[in-house]
């Protein structure tokens, strides 16, 4: 009996112990099977790891390469996506994912059934960083299609209500090449699955507009074109003005690199040239209609006469008032300039030369104040063109000579007019009589020869650019002819004489030139002619005084 109970007391004891070594036994093999699996409610990089051993893990790890794709999202909207496919992406853990098993207490395996653990294990990943750079630059988020460039604040159009105003920038959505492809390296280093626009906005990834609305200098140019709209300059053309607005200057503006203000100089170009073909006259092969002093319109072809602008510099200097910012009036510059706006540009003040009835008129102001016969250029020879010229220069004492040929001469003139290259009106000592058809026969060498008291009412009549009208008239010729006295040709010689004024030292160079000129005057006048030379002691006289002074 007494053994009975101590057996019964001893049971107990003898089952816990079994459980004991049970347990035991459990947790020492289990123990042993997680020395090369992974405990309970274990996680690699995101993977269930438990209880599997850290190779069938790594090849899990690495399947999810095969799947992977990075997400991008940027403004607008725009999406792209980059595969492991297109890039080659590779992942290699190396020993990290048995390291990780090996390291874990599996002897604390219980504990694990309680507490989860996610172990995180750097991975290295490759790509073939070429393919990279490729796929960036075909993605939508870098295309010219969607994804535009910044653009910079600029200045709008002239409107004629608003001026020139500034036209803001626009950031639009166009990815800065450099910091995008370092995102996508590091999102594609880390496994992450997107990059949001949040994530491109926070790392200032898109480009910006390099001028803003706000910019100094842009605000600054935009003050001066609208400054310089508001000028008008003006030209007056006789009657009629024309008008630079500031409507047609904002046409002409822009902005120049170094935000100054540019003429555009081919517009203004264009603008004188449309001046120019609307007034000027100049024109070689021009006609132009005449009333004759006989009273017959006639149609004048030929001659240089006529308003000639200079473009280039009208041109210039339009720009500069432009640019001066202020109203004014210009002028044209001129190569050559006519008596009048009009339609008959060569005004009221003109000489007039009928080569059919060898006889000029001279008009001041309207008025005719003389007329006189000619002889003019012998025809078929040197016959004197018809056309409209402009008196060259005018000139005293002129020596007028041949060209060396067989035809060669040398002739003293008081009075030189030139109005068509080496063809002038000029007194001609030499002749007799002047008019009728003395030109047929006895012509110039194309100059027109005018007895002398003409010459000199002429020369002190016109003035350079005075208007010469040439032409022909059929019906107006004459037979009479004008007698050139030997008491006018002898004016030539006192008049020569009269001018030599006093001889000194201080005068010495012209004095002599004076003095030799009234000589060869006087040389050449007959001696019939010399005989009215009232004042040919003068000249004797003043050639003593020369002599004394060498």
């Amino acid at each position: 009996m007494e053994k009975a109970k101590r057996k019964n007391r001893k049971l107990p004891w003898i089952i816990a112990g079994i459980a004991v070594l049970i347990i035991a036994a459990v947790y020492a093999v289990a123990a042993m099977h997680y020395q090369n699996h992974f405990l309970p409610n274990t996680a690699v990089n995101g993977v269930d790891a438990s209880g599997r051993t850290w190779s069938e893990v790594e090849e899990e790890l690495i399947s999810v390469m095969d799947t992977y794709v990075l997400n991008i999202t940027g403004r607008n909207d725009i999406k792209d996506s980059i595969s492991s496919a297109d890039v080659d992406m590779k992942m290699d853990f190396g020993s990290s994912v048995e390291d990780a098993q090996t390291e874990q207490n599996e002897w604390a395996w219980p504990v694990s059934l309680f507490r989860s653990s996610d172990i995180r294990l750097d991975s290295l990943i490759t790509y073939d960083k070429e393919k990279l750079s490729e796929k960036i630059s075909s993605m939508n988020c870098m295309g010219k299609k969607q994804a535009l460039e910044p653009e910079d604040a600029y200045i709008s159009d002239y409107d004629k209500a608003k001026g020139f105003s500034i036209i803001p920038e626009k950031e639009n959505n166009r990815l800065d090449t450099k910091v995008f492809s370092e995102m996508v390296d590091q999102a594609l280093n880390s496994m992450s699955t997107e990059i949001t626009k949040e994530m491109l906005e926070e790392k200032d990834a898109y480009l910006h507009p390099s001028v803003y609305k706000d910019d100094k200098a842009l605000n600054a140019l935009a003050d001066q074109m609208n400054k310089l709209t508001r000028v008008t300059l003006t030209y007056k053309f006789g009657d009629e003005t024309e008008k630079v607005t500031g409507d047609m200057i904002a046409e002409w503006l822009k902005a120049g690199d170094d935000n100054q203000v540019v003429i555009d100089s081919d517009k203004a170009r264009e603008y004188v040239n449309t001046l120019a073909r609307r007034y000027d006259t100049f024109n070689t092969a021009g006609t132009r209609e005449f009333k004759t002093s006989y009273g017959t319109t006639i149609n004048v072809t030929g001659g240089d006469y006529g308003w000639w602008m200079n473009r280039g510099d009208t041109t210039n200097e339009l720009t500069a008032a432009i640019e001066a910012g202020e109203d004014r009036e210009l002028k044209p510059v001129y190569y050559q300039t006519a008596a009048s706006y009009s339609d008959y540009d060569y005004g009221d003040t003109y000489v007039e030369i009928n080569m059919t009835a060898q006889h000029l008129f001279l008009y001041k102001d309207g008025k005719m104040i003389l007329e006189t016969d000619f002889v003019s250029g012998a025809p078929f020879h040197k016959e004197t063109p018809d056309g409209v010229y402009g008196i060259t220069y005018k000139e005293r004492a002129h020596t007028m000579r041949g060209d060396g040929g067989a035809d060669d001469y040398r002739v003293e003139t008081s009075y030189w007019m030139p109005f068509n290259g080496n063809i002038g009106m000029h007194d001609a000592m030499w002749r007799k009589s002047f008019g009728g058809s003395i030109y047929k026969t006895n012509g110039s060498h194309g100059c027109i020869n005018l007895p002398y008291y003409a010459a000199r009412t002429i020369y002190q009549t016109v003035d350079k650019g005075t208007p010469v009208i040439c032409y022909r008239l059929a019906g107006t010729e004459s037979r009479t002819t004008t007698a050139h006295s030997d008491r006018e040709i002898a004016e030539i010689g006192i008049e020569a004489i009269d001018r030599i004024g006093t001889v000194s030292g201080d005068n010495y160079a012209s004095a002599q030139k004076k003095i030799e000129w009234a000589r060869q005057v006087y040389t050449d006048l007959s001696a019939a002619q010399r005989k009215y030379v009232t004042n040919y002691q003068t000249l004797v006289d003043a050639e003593k005084a020369l002599r004394s002074l060498q």
